[in-house]
């Protein structure tokens, strides 16, 4: 992974981390070529879209690949 793709995917991870929309998920994070992957599972449609968005308000992403699945946990 090069610096540049290395300093995108900390900045992208601080960024999901501390969103108070995007809750409720396991978010696996790459990044290639200034591209940002977002690969897991989360708890709505919302949420998933949440994720995309705030990787894109990072500087230097050129593009986001949103393959979350939007998977319904169950209640206990």
């Amino acid at each position: 992974m090069s610096d540049r793709d290395h300093l995108i995917l900390r900045a992208v991870a601080d960024a999901l981390f501390t969103d108070p929309e995007v809750t409720g998920g396991h978010i696996n994070l790459g990044v290639q070529n200034g591209v940002v992957i977002l690969d897991g599972d989360v708890d709505s449609e919302p949420t998933r879209s949440a994720a995309a968005a705030c990787a894109w308000t990072v500087e230097g992403v050129t593009d986001v690949c949103n393959a979350l699945t939007v998977t319904k946990r169950r209640r206990r």
